[in-house]
């Protein structure tokens, strides 16, 4: 693992940590930046925003934690031919997610 993919690794952690505990609303970037220990320009250097932090944990989950669920998220018609899921269908299936993030 490159150092480039590890920080944003350990960002990404320390953002599931923190949103797991504070909920989305209540979590600041700092605290992110503090848990993942490394200055906040650097984490806007990976991530420039709170919610497209949020974007790639939930992406994560979809695609490492519930591997076996695929199909019953139906995940691979969702993805497009750039690899990413549309806004709509983050959001029609956030309530699911936020419960596997809990």
């Amino acid at each position: 693992m490159s150092k480039s993919e590890s920080s944003k690794y350990n960002i990404l952690k320390a953002a599931r940590k923190v949103f797991a505990e504070k909920g989305y609303d209540s979590t600041r970037v700092d605290e992110i930046s503090r848990e993942a220990r490394i200055n906040k320009a650097m984490l806007y250097y990976y991530f420039n925003s709170k919610e497209n932090i949020l974007r790639e944990v939930i992406m994560n989950i979809f695609l490492t934690y519930k591997k076996d669920e695929i199909s019953r998220f139906n995940i691979n018609n969702l993805i497009d031919e750039g690899g990413l899921i549309s806004d709509q269908d983050i959001e029609s299936n956030m309530d699911m997610v936020l419960e596997y993030i809990k």
